[in-house]
């Protein structure tokens, strides 16, 4: 009895919270901090979304052309987003990755409820930049805390599991929103309890920013987890925290296309996302209450269905050992993006534009699920927070940032007509999916020797 005894305290002084064997957390640990990271995400994209329902209304208030509204929308979010994204990775490797996700989350929630208090232009950009900021913190802290929950042929699913939530988030951004709009249709104002008369657009944005306050006492029911495949060798006291950029140095050309890659990936998604309810209402003449809600029943079923699919499918390629990994997935998914970037462009109906985005939405959040993981893969634990920040950079000045900007510069300046505005969309997607799919075809070679050079070393390390 006594050697039982020796053998279960330990793990009855630890509980739920002792590892497994291998050093990662049990998996109801693991899955349930999962679930707690997808309800962050699931806010986050609700929060960052939400402007895209009231554009008319922003337009009309503040008197903005297509182009100044997609600066607000787009760059005032994306750039500071992406600024603080590196030190953010670096934060994230260094202290304790809950606790900047829940100051994240606090920061993000106070500037969507700003967003609709906001009395002219420069407030508007300014509460913008605050959630990106806020958001900011959010993405290299959780993709870092999911790779310490499971063992690297198994993280996919639950990295995936996040870019589901970031899709679901984007759904229920438009259906909630449009909820919402519905409910006050034909309504210009309202009048709420403690506030007063109030502009329906502005009740979206504070009924959105007070959510986060219960989102972040959830983050406060985990712990963080042990952090996995760290180099053996203890740093001397006062030595420099090795840094991700000396490493990619050495792989200067490899990373840059890999990030152009994703970036452009982004940009085609964010894009559309930005721009779907404005076309639907112009092009197509769909109100804007059955347009938000149209199109979150789209992406809540075409692009959490990719993410999953994506996040199952990149954990079965790892493990069968299929060529370039994760990356060959890419290969597959980018020419079907280009065919829906056609349907767009062809769209005279409701139903085939509708299609031809719902089609989109698969293919993107497929590839979007599986780029964490892909770039995990071929680089060090010790910069797993500062390589997701550098591609979170990357991806928000490219990605979001030019995504909502360059579809308006088509339409005003190559079509000059903004009835035209599923042409642009169409447009942007083919360009950006054939730059994506051409950087994809260089780097795969490059990209396999790296990632087998990485595999091989972890084996060792084992």
């Amino acid at each position: 009895m006594s050697t039982v005894n020796l053998v279960v305290e330990p793990a009855s002084q630890e509980g739920i919270h002792a590892p497994t064997r291998d050093g990662f957390p049990r998996p109801a640990v693991g899955w349930y901090i999962t679930f707690c990271l997808f309800a962050a995400t699931v806010l986050s994209y609700i929060d960052r979304g939400v402007i895209s329902l009231v554009i008319p209304q922003l337009k009309a208030e503040f008197g903005l052309s297509d182009t100044a509204i997609s600066l607000i929308q787009g760059l005032a979010f994306s750039g500071f987003l992406a600024i603080t994204a590196i030190p953010a990775g670096h934060l994230a490797d260094r202290f304790n990755r809950r606790n900047i996700i829940i100051a994240g989350i606090s920061l993000w929630s106070v500037m969507t409820a700003c967003c609709g208090l906001a009395t002219n232009v420069p407030e508007l950009f300014g509460a913008r930049a605050g959630v990106g900021i806020g958001e900011a913190l959010l993405i290299p802290a959780s993709y870092s805390i999911l790779a310490d929950c499971f063992r690297p042929e198994r993280r996919g699913r639950a990295m995936g599991i996040l870019i589901a939530a970031a899709s679901l988030g984007g759904a229920l951004s438009s259906f909630l929103g449009g909820a919402v709009l519905k409910v006050f249709a034909g309504q210009t104002s309202t009048v709420l309890p403690l506030v007063g008369s109030i502009e329906v657009w502005r009740v979206v944005f504070l009924s959105f920013g007070v959510m986060g306050l219960a989102i972040a006492l959830l983050m406060l029911t985990f712990r963080e987890p042990a952090r996995q495949g760290l180099s053996a060798a203890p740093r001397p006291p006062g030595a420099p925290a090795p840094r991700f950029f000396k490493y990619a140095r050495t792989h200067l050309r490899l990373f840059a296309s890999l990030y152009l890659a994703v970036s452009f990936n982004i940009l085609i998604a964010a894009s559309m996302t930005a721009w779907v309810m404005v076309a639907l209402i112009r092009r197509f003449g769909v109100s804007a209450g059955d347009a938000g809600m149209l199109i979150g029943a789209a992406k809540l079923g075409a692009h959490v269905l990719g993410a999953f699919l994506g996040g199952i499918i990149g954990d079965l390629w790892v493990e069968r050992r299929f060529a370039y990994g994760r990356l060959g997935i890419w290969l597959i998914a980018m020419p079907m993006v280009i065919i829906s970037g056609l349907i767009l462009f062809a769209s005279t109906t409701t139903t085939l534009f509708i299609a031809g985005f719902a089609m989109l939405g698969v293919f993107t959040a497929f590839m979007t699920s599986v780029a964490y993981p892909m770039i995990y893969d071929v680089v060090p634990a010790e910069f797993r927070g500062q390589s997701v920040g550098y591609c979170a950079f990357m991806t928000n000045i490219i990605g979001t940032g030019l995504g909502t900007t360059v579809v308006a510069l088509v339409t005003d300046y190559v079509f000059r007509d903004e009835h035209q505005l599923n042409r642009s969309m169409g447009s942007v997607t083919v360009a950006f999916g054939l730059l994506a799919l051409l950087l994809v075809l260089s780097l795969r070679g490059s990209y396999e020797r790296l990632r087998q050079e990485r595999m091989a070393i972890n084996g060792k390390a084992k």
